[in-house]
């Protein structure tokens, strides 16, 4: 796998602080997020995607599913 380019990287960085932001705002109502995440997943590469969801991030309720899909 290659290292992404600048215009790649920008690109997940950004839907990364959406999708958080829209969980940080929807605490109570994560799947609100759905669409954000699955943005991020698919513009992320998996590694940094498995990275950005650190433990606590998305509570008690964070767990990998099917995939290694991040599921909150």
């Amino acid at each position: 796998m290659s290292a992404p380019t600048m215009a790649e990287r920008k690109a997940c960085w950004a839907a990364r602080d959406e999708f958080w932001r829209c969980l940080d705002t929807h605490t109570e109502d994560a799947p609100r997020c759905e669409k954000l995440r699955r943005s991020f997943e698919s513009l992320c590469p998996q590694q940094w995607v498995s990275r950005a969801a650190g433990p606590g991030r998305c509570g008690a309720g964070c767990e990998r599913g099917p995939g290694a899909a991040l599921l909150c």
